[in-house]
């Protein structure tokens, strides 16, 4: 009860900000600013950002700087990869062209028939980059923005001014290199309370067999 109405009572200090929004009905309890109930998931999350199927879980507060490191490095990976297949290939055609009676297309063609998989693995990197590298501009553009995509989506600051934009550094700063939020969910704890519960389960259950013998 301590822990719930300690949570319940908490403010953003800097800012002066009720953390806490009105009880919802949805997850019974009082729900911090920027948070969401994700249907999904079936709880309320912390600076909920999306649900995201890829991952299967939802992305927020404790999560999201692993799934924009993720999304962009995957990007900057993809390019990397198809842009040392692409230059393979052109080094093997150069290689041929030292043949001046060879066309520039003989070239190409040799060149992918000795390199099948160079091809193969260029065309399926640009497909990578070009499906993630949107998102990965979109959520650069988030972080610059300090929003979420949840507040992005429904254009929550378009009227008002952003309370969380620090600037552009300061908002990069808040998502990489400050230290991950604690659990509100102590899991120790609720481990401890279920066990406990068991056991006075159990011995009301043995009191009752032992009454009726």
């Amino acid at each position: 009860m301590c822990l719930y109405l300690y949570f319940c009572v908490r403010y953003d200090l800097q800012k002066n900000i009720d953390v806490f929004h009105l009880k919802k009905a949805t997850c019974r309890i009082w729900r911090p600013q920027r948070a969401k109930h994700c249907r999904y998931c079936d709880a309320c999350v912390r600076k909920f950002d999306h649900h995201c199927p890829w991952v299967g879980t939802c992305v927020g507060e404790r999560n999201y700087r692993y799934f924009a490191g993720f999304v962009i490095s995957i990007s900057l990976y993809a390019a990397y990869i198809g842009g040392t297949c692409l230059y393979w290939l052109y080094h093997k055609c150069n290689s041929l062209a030292n043949d001046k009676n060879t066309k520039w297309t003989e070239q190409i063609s040799k060149s992918i028939k000795q390199n099948p998989c160079a091809l193969a693995i260029s065309i399926y990197a640009a497909v990578v980059f070009l499906c993630v590298s949107s998102l990965a501009l979109y959520h650069i553009h988030l972080i610059i923005i300090n929003q979420t995509t949840n507040e992005n989506v429904k254009n929550t600051y378009t009227s008002t001014v952003n309370p969380y934009d620090h600037g552009c550094t300061n908002n990069f700063k808040q998502v990489f290199c400050y230290p991950t939020p604690p659990r509100f969910v102590l899991f120790h704890l609720l481990v401890l309370m279920f066990s406990l519960v068991h056991r006075e389960i159990h011995k009301h259950q043995t009191t009752r067999l032992i009454l009726k013998i």
